[in-house]
């Protein structure tokens, strides 16, 4: 991965682990949204970040996307069971 790609994916990481703590410290629609937002922006650079490294260890980028996709399952079921928003 090239310094610049891994300094974003590293960045991006962490503001989006940021959001999903203080979402699983306090619940509440506006820490839902924040997480959900940092998640989909994680997405949309996802396949730029990874685009070189999956020449290599495609089934590793694979297996990060579908946490990803785990990640986004999880919010939703939050959204709809623990948080009763529809």
């Amino acid at each position: 991965m090239e310094d610049s790609n891994l300094k974003a994916w590293s960045s991006k990481s962490n503001e989006l682990g940021v959001a999903l703590n203080k979402l699983s410290n306090q619940p509440s629609r506006s820490n839902l949204l924040a997480a959900k937002t940092q998640l989909k922006q994680f997405e949309q650079q996802f396949p730029k970040w990874m685009g070189q490294h999956k020449r290599n260890y495609s089934y590793q980028v694979k297996t990060w996307s579908n946490r990803l996709e785990t990640l986004d399952k999880l919010l939703s079921y939050g959204e709809r069971v623990v948080l009763k928003i529809k």
